[in-house]
């Protein structure tokens, strides 16, 4: 599953250190010698092409959002440092997860520019993109914790047909509250640190 605010970013943020799904992936924070993998990152089906005239081409994918979402992941140039971050998690078969969050005003408000399963993750089960969320939530916690916070306000924006996105914002603690645009979606909530959502429970 992947997670996009086209052009710029969005959010979906987990649960407390206390959840049960834990290491599916082995977390840490993203490196400069991640550059090449990420370069080769897939989270979606291939795009095809389309000649319009003689010169131009575009790209065509059922999901546009996904595909967005692939290319800027492997653009990405880590390592970061606040107010970006970005982790990944692996498995024996390399980065099988990304995830990108950006403090908008210090710790307290929250957006998450890219969350992504690799693709061939995506249909194994067993809450890898649950995962995904916690620990993007432990990051966000642990900072929060280290500057007094007791809440952190966390921000997502998702494309109207992700639904598998809009899916994980409510097991995560977010809910829809309105419209950035005529396809995308805000969703938001303001996270208690240590809580843990009753759907993870």
């Amino acid at each position: 599953m992947s997670l996009l605010r086209a052009p710029q970013s969005s959010t979906v943020v987990g649960a407390s250190r206390n959840s049960r799904v834990s290491g599916l992936l082995k977390w840490r924070s993203a490196e400069a010698g991640d550059r090449a993998a990420l370069q080769t990152f897939v989270c979606t089906d291939p795009a095809t092409k389309r000649r319009v005239g003689l010169r131009k081409c575009v790209i065509e994918h059922p999901r546009m959002w996904e595909w967005n979402v692939q290319c800027r992941i492997r653009a990405l140039q880590p390592a970061y440092s606040y107010p970006t971050q970005m982790i990944v998690g692996e498995d024996n078969e390399g980065i099988g997860a990304v995830s990108v969050f950006e403090e908008l005003d210090g710790p307290l408000l929250v957006e998450l520019s890219y969350m992504a399963l690799a693709y061939r993750l995506r249909f194994k089960g067993g809450g890898y993109a649950d995962e995904m969320g916690e620990e993007t939530w432990q990051r966000i916690e642990a900072r929060a914790i280290d500057r007094g916070l007791n809440a952190v306000n966390v921000i997502a924006l998702v494309d109207e047909g992700n639904v598998a996105s809009q899916k994980l914002c409510r097991r995560l603690g977010l809910v829809h509250s309105g419209m950035r645009d005529e396809t995308l979606q805000q969703w938001s909530g303001v996270q208690a640190i240590g809580d843990l959502p009753e759907d993870l429970n």
